[in-house]
């Protein structure tokens, strides 16, 4: 179910049906504000509201693929030396080397099938955690047209079987609940119920990049690096390009973030 009152809103006094339609118009009649309000804009429409890093694997002009770390929905990347330097990679088919803004898959060139799994080298505490979190990252690139893939990682997002349907895993078994982000290339954004037998269906009306996010946690102590924690938290991405459809103007160009 997309939970966005104000896209709704924005259908019932426009009269058409076409959801995709009235954003892309929408979105069409704000390109003369500047950036800043346009983000301004995307958290208004978006939900949730609040933002948490993730991990991503995208194209680089170069032809190789990167892993990227930062916030999707308004393409924000971190940088080394700063927020990037606090990853430490787990494992995954092909290990990576660190770039200024991102990680860089080895001996990877053209697009591909490929999942890194990742950890935050510390342990993070806040006001949701003051007992201590550990934060761990799962990346999943697929190629397009999406094939049914079957789940490796603790927290997994995967095509299915169904058309334009992705499942979702925790632990090897169907997650039920909670709620899974589209994030489009235009940067628009849905969110969908993750039905009780963990699939969703996804919409992808423009060709481009599109992000696939999904979190969970764990009542689970440890310790890393000679500090404690209480809570394991696990953010898992699924990105892919689609080739074919509509082409969005004007996408917003990475936002480093200055540490």
């Amino acid at each position: 179910m997309i939970v966005n009152k104000r896209l709704q809103s924005i259908s019932k006094q426009s009269g058409t049906p076409c959801i995709y339609c009235e954003l892309f118009a929408f979105t069409k009649c704000m390109q003369g504000v500047k950036l800043k309000a346009l983000t301004v804009l995307a958290g208004l429409l978006a939900a949730p509201a609040v933002w948490a890093h993730s991990l991503w694997i995208e194209p680089h002009p170069t032809g190789a693929l990167h892993v990227l770390y930062g916030e999707p929905e308004v393409r924000v990347q971190e940088r080394s030396p700063g927020k990037l330097d606090t990853l430490e990679f787990v494992t995954g088919p092909t290990a990576w080397r660190k770039a200024s803004a991102g990680f860089a898959l080895h001996d990877v060139t053209g697009d591909s099938n490929q999942w890194v799994h990742a950890r935050a080298a510390h342990v993070r505490v806040n006001a949701s955690n003051p007992g201590g979190a550990q934060a761990m990252y799962y990346a999943r690139r697929a190629v397009w047209p999406l094939k049914a893939t079957s789940a490796t990682l603790t927290l997994d997002i995967v095509p299915s079987a169904e058309p334009n349907t992705v499942a979702v895993y925790f632990k090897g078994t169907p997650m039920k609940g909670g709620t899974l982000k589209v994030i489009a290339p235009s940067l628009w954004l849905q969110v969908h119920d993750i039905d009780e037998r963990g699939l969703v269906r996804i919409h992808a009306p423009w060709a481009g990049l599109y992000v696939l996010e999904v979190d969970t946690h764990e009542r689970r102590s440890g310790e890393l690096a000679g500090r404690r924690f209480e809570v394991v938290t696990h953010r898992a991405t699924l990105s892919f390009t689609k080739a074919d459809g509509s082409v969005f103007e004007a996408p917003l160009t990475p936002q480093f973030k200055a540490h």
